[in-house]
């Protein structure tokens, strides 16, 4: 209306309410302060993802139907909303049950490999076998680049991220032979990529016979095509060899995979690569004479072949932590 303080104040008197000019002034200052605020309010940016999007994606995640940050972002894409991928990022920080880490791996057991799994070790823990006499051994196999799946590192943002210098030949892989007891430790023996029958007694006669000692040597090994054969069992027969085979997917229940991971991050420490299947197999015997010369962590490896056993029962055959 483009009235005067006095005029406002006249009015109202007229109108018969006793205010001063001080009192319209004081007022409409206030006013003033709360419009402001109500503008305010009205500015403030409104949250793009509301409580029941979060929920969906909590949902997503949980479920195991989206795992990744763009797929999230690309389905909130397809249903409308109009988010950005930092949003997204956000979002999934501030929920306190979403962690983003390598996912852990297990073997995939079937009914009938956890029944076979379960039988087997309470038949170990009712008639058990001294475990400090008894040879562990497997294959193992290595590529040049390293394994698939690799650690996180730290690394300084303020300079570019690391990077991984592969040689690009994930196919040249070096494949050994190897097996432990308490007491000794055979040397590692190379064998082919796809080794048969004849080639894995050529191994055994080369690096076992000779190491296994006196009296009725035990050895312990999975059920490989080459080791399960007639030819390989009835080699290991006549020369009076009491051999303990494995259940299928039992992988926990031979401690010399628990010796392979500490080969491997000794042999591919630091992110390290290599170029040549000769430099590689240097690197592996390398790691594998640290392991012949620790008695202590052959011991500890033995020692919790009856805690293995336990676990798989009370598991009911599944899979365990070791």
């Amino acid at each position: 209306m483009g009235l005067s303080v006095r005029s406002i104040a006249s009015e109202l008197r007229t109108l018969g309410f006793a205010v001063s000019k001080s009192t319209v002034q004081n007022r409409i200052a206030k006013l003033k302060q709360q419009s402001c605020i109500l503008k305010t309010c009205l500015r403030k940016k409104q949250p793009q993802l509301t409580a029941r999007v979060r929920r969906s994606i909590q949902t997503w995640v949980r479920t195991g139907e989206l795992r990744s940050k763009t797929q999230i972002f690309k389905r909130l894409r397809q249903l409308g909303y109009a988010v950005s991928y930092r949003t997204v990022r956000r979002a999934l920080a501030s929920m306190d049950f979403i962690r983003f880490g390598h996912p852990s791996k297990k073997v995939h057991m079937t009914a009938q490999h956890r029944q076979l799994r379960l039988e087997w070790a309470r038949q170990q823990l009712q008639s058990p076998t001294d475990w400090t006499k008894v040879f562990f051994a497997d294959e193992k196999k290595w590529e040049l680049d390293g394994p698939v799946r690799r650690g996180k590192v730290l690394y300084d943002c303020r300079h570019p991220r690391p990077v991984l210098p592969r040689s690009g030949a994930r196919n040249a892989a070096v494949h050994v032979w190897g097996a432990f007891s308490l007491t000794t430790v055979p040397p590692l023996g190379v064998i082919s990529a796809h080794f048969n029958a004849q080639e894995y007694i050529s191994v055994l006669a080369a690096r076992f016979l000779p190491f296994s000692g006196s009296g009725i040597p035990v050895f312990l090994h999975d059920k490989h095509p080459a080791h399960k054969c007639k030819q390989t069992m009835k080699w290991l027969d006549l020369l009076g060899v009491h051999v303990i085979s494995l259940p299928a997917k039992s992988p926990d229940l031979n401690p010399i995979e628990n010796v392979w991971a500490i080969v491997s991050n000794q042999v591919f420490t630091g992110m390290k690569t290599y170029s040549s299947k000769e430099s590689l197999l240097n690197a592996v015997r390398t790691a594998w004479e640290r392991v012949r010369a620790d008695h202590s962590l052959r011991q500890h490896l033995i020692d919790s072949m009856t805690k293995r056993l336990q676990a798989v029962v009370k598991a009911r055959g599944g899979p365990t932590k070791f």
